[in-house]
């Protein structure tokens, strides 16, 4: 009974070719509006002290990477190693 729940599972899954179409739309997505976040907050930080400024940039400049997070690992969950290469 599980093994029959899990195969139609993973039919009703989206095959890797279109998981990397759909997570590459929404990684476009998500950067689009972390940059205009980071830019819009980044305008308005001209008049803050130089060490705030700093780490504003880096958080900025290096946050964007967790949001992404979750779409990689959805992009690439359950790809056997020969599909990885596609």
């Amino acid at each position: 009974m599980a093994a029959a729940y899990r195969q139609a599972f993973a039919a009703s899954q989206p095959g890797f070719n279109m998981r990397k179409i759909i997570a590459s739309l929404i990684m476009l997505a998500i950067l689009a509006a972390w940059i205009a976040l980071a830019g819009t907050i980044g305008s308005q930080m001209t008049d803050a002290p130089r060490g705030l400024q700093l780490v504003f940039y880096v958080v900025a400049g290096i946050g964007w990477v967790l949001p992404l997070r979750p779409v990689f690992f959805w992009m690439n969950a359950n790809v056997k190693p020969d599909q990885d290469e596609a």
